[in-house]
């Protein structure tokens, strides 16, 4: 790279899409042992026995809904700290500001919003 440093923080987003993914299979495969949904290869769904495997019917009950709690909790954290990390890097270098603002605002948004689709799943009344 030129000789220059890199930093450590270049493997961020890396580390993000990376755990999240793992996340979200974790529990999606607690889901199917614990008999929730049907594997993705089944051939035996039937309709009304066991559900698709969405990933909101797979988070819905414990253990795996504590999993999907934990996983976008850490999710919302580390896009948060890749969104702030880039509007630093970007703040010297843009003419515009206004872009880099809105990226930065848009990304606090999606955090929280992931916050919130983990720690309320299951609100649809069938319970």
């Amino acid at each position: 790279m030129d000789g220059k440093k890199c930093s450590v923080w270049m493997f961020l987003p890396l580390v993000f899409t990376l755990f999240t993914s793992a996340g979200l299979w974790i529990v999606y495969f607690i889901a199917v042992e614990d008999d929730k949904i049907f594997p993705l290869n089944s051939a035996e769904r039937k309709p009304g026995v066991k559900h698709a495997p969405y990933i909101s019917i797979a988070g819905d009950e414990p253990p795996a809904s504590c999993v999907f709690s934990q996983v976008m909790n850490m999710a919302a954290f580390l896009a948060l700290v890749v969104a702030v990390l880039r509007f630093i890097q970007l703040k010297p270098k843009v003419l515009n500001p206004w872009l880099n603002i809105s990226g930065l605002v848009a990304l606090c948004l999606a955090s929280f919003g992931m916050t919130l689709l983990g720690n309320f799943q299951g609100l649809d009344g069938s319970y």
